[in-house]
């Protein structure tokens, strides 16, 4: 949480659509995390005043009343950070980077991006195997994989080095990536989460 001079670095704007809630959120100075910190400095991001309604130019879509999960609500970002930085962010808004553990998320996280024509962009999950680097699991240490939507030949864990999950442009398909690279990234919450959406600022 941030102090009250803290919330004075922020604004915001909210605009309604029918079933759809978008939070605007603009990048406005260099990305701070790195793989060795796992932060972001908060004076990085300010809320955009300006966007159009329906404008995606913005970087922050929230699927707040929408029907893509009845469990979840989705936010998928249009800035690009590496896993672990990605995995920050979520966290430090008091959402998580998403888990797709069955078959029927998987397809709600599909229409969430097929709705918005994101398609053509990988996203980080919080897959990774970075505790043992042998068993992919959610998040740092969370369950083991049971479900599992791997394209063609993946993973295969290329130079070795490959320990987090994406999604793959255009299937959606899951492939192994250096936790390095840059990639979109969509958090999740819980529906019945206290926080609704009211921005972790206050």
């Amino acid at each position: 949480l941030l102090s009250q001079s803290d919330k004075m670095l922020f604004s915001k704007k909210i605009f309604l659509l029918p079933a759809i809630t978008l939070l605007l959120l603009t990048r406005v100075a260099s990305q701070s995390a790195t793989s060795e910190s796992y932060k972001l400095s908060k004076d990085d991001w300010t809320y955009e005043e300006n966007a159009t309604t329906g404008d995606i130019s913005g970087q922050l879509i929230v699927s707040h009343d929408t029907p893509f999960s009845p469990q979840r609500k989705y936010i998928v970002t249009l800035i690009k950070l590496n896993w672990f930085a990605a995995y920050a962010f979520c966290e430090q808004n008091g959402w998580s980077l998403v888990s797709i553990e069955s078959a029927a998320e998987q397809f709600q996280v599909q229409n969430y991006i097929n709705y918005f024509n994101l398609e053509s962009s990988d996203f980080w999950t919080s897959g990774n195997k970075l505790a043992d680097l042998q068993n992919f699991r959610w998040g740092y240490n969370g369950s083991k994989f049971s479900y599992t939507n791997w394209a063609m030949g993946r993973p295969d864990n290329f130079m070795g080095g490959q320990h987090c999950v994406k999604l793959l442009e255009n299937s959606l398909k899951w492939d192994d990536d250096f936790c390095e690279n840059s990639h979109h990234f969509i958090c999740q919450m819980d529906r019945n989460s206290s926080n609704n959406y009211t921005p972790p600022y206050e």
